[in-house]
């Protein structure tokens, strides 16, 4: 049987309003960043996306002012949002699974093509 896993709920978008900033999609999450990024940005949100997916480390360096902590805070915080949707999704299909399960073993079919037997 799968294991269930946590849950944990990432807080409410506070993503760019309708005339400012932009999505970016990184390795298939969608990351909200307030203005348009700097290449730099993009490369560096890729390498923290990549990392977060693995379970690494990573160690990022780039000049002061090229906005490395927006970087980090917008891929991290996208990153969780694209955890918690596939969590919550992977435990929804583990409840439909067990539901499904219960109900199989609540029912079963005699031999008899008429008769159907609760156990």
């Amino acid at each position: 049987m799968a294991r269930r896993l946590p849950t944990g709920r990432p807080p409410a978008r506070l993503g760019p309003g309708p005339t400012m900033g932009r999505d970016y999609t990184i390795s298939g999450v969608k990351v909200a960043f307030p203005f348009n990024a700097y290449p730099c940005q993009v490369a560096m949100m890729a390498k923290i996306v990549q990392g977060l997916k693995h379970g690494q480390n990573c160690l990022l360096e780039s000049p002061t002012g090229s906005g490395k902590s927006l970087a980090l805070l917008c891929a991290a915080l996208a990153w969780q949002q694209a955890e918690a949707a596939r969590v919550d999704e992977h435990n929804r299909k583990i409840d439909i699974e067990e539901r499904s399960e219960s109900i199989g073993r609540m029912f079963s079919v005699s031999s008899h093509p008429h008769m159907l037997c609760l156990v």
